[in-house]
């Protein structure tokens, strides 16, 4: 963990939001995180080298929104770097994410920091509806309890564009630059820090893109065993076992598509 930016204004959320010719969906992700019933907050909207309106559309809303920062990456880095680019700036006691195509509820931080002032956790994430890139309704992913190191181990239950991190119980930190830099992301903070609150309200919506790593089931499952064997460094039988866990979760998933697909947790660390 980094100390780039401490001390951290108390109370403040600084919300990261990375975007790369997001132009068609930026000012309803924007519009959501505005709309907050809490409203101390900071956004940085990071455009990462667009051609399209991206940039102009994120200024605009600066000029009318004081909250609203706009950086940029020097080159279309991916979605990594452009996180870092913001957690190096945030100045926020919480920290909260959200992709540029995606939406938060009204009520989502009031909900959410308030669970997450209650539980003595790190972090938090929420449960979420998701929808297709016409805004078709896949379903709801519902989370409960807590997702702990152990947990998470066996497929990522956070959704990025729902999780919270209390920095004053871990410091700064910024994201590995590897592929599913969030799930990385999770795994370190819950074995250091605890384990995850999940908030079982549904407080956002998560746009599925087929182009995404979750898109593509085959690409997924390699990740996954990349992680297990060359990023974590597991042995072959311990890789095994948690890939098996990993894909019968996959297997409950995609049964539940469309429906209210429920990723149970536990209060393992």
């Amino acid at each position: 963990m980094s100390d780039v930016n401490e001390p951290f204004i108390s109370g403040l959320v600084s919300v990261v939001m990375p975007a790369y010719n997001s132009a068609a969906t930026l000012a309803a992700a924007i519009e959501s995180v505005l709309a907050q019933e809490y409203g101390e907050l900071e956004l940085y909207v990071v455009d990462d080298h667009s051609i399209d309106a991206t940039r102009r559309l994120a200024e605009a809303f600066a000029k009318k929104d004081a909250r609203v920062r706009v950086l940029s990456t020097d080159s279309g880095k991916g979605v990594a770097p452009a996180r870092n680019t913001a957690l190096r700036r945030c100045r926020g006691e919480f920290v909260a994410f959200i992709d540029a195509d995606d939406r938060w509820d009204p009520e989502k931080l009031r909900v959410q920091l308030a669970a997450l002032s209650d539980s003595g956790l790190a972090l938090a994430a929420t449960s979420y509806r998701v929808v297709d890139q016409h805004g078709a309704d896949c379903g709801l992913v519902r989370i409960d309890g807590t997702a702990g190191y152990g947990d998470l181990l066996k497929g990522n239950v956070l959704g990025c564009s729902t999780v919270v991190v209390d920095r004053t119980r871990t410091g700064t930190f910024l994201m590995p630059e590897e592929v599913n830099e969030d799930y990385l992301t999770w795994l370190a903070l819950t074995k250091k820090y605890g384990p995850a609150l999940c908030v079982r309200q549904v407080l956002a919506t998560y746009t599925k893109s087929s182009a995404s790593l979750s898109g593509s089931k085959l690409r997924a499952a390699q990740w996954q065993w990349r992680v297990y064997r060359e990023v974590l460094k597991f042995s072959a039988v311990r890789s095994a076992y948690l890939f098996a866990h990993y894909a019968c979760r996959g297997v409950g998933k995609h049964f539940f598509s469309g429906r209210s697909a429920e990723r149970p947790s536990s209060n393992s660390a």
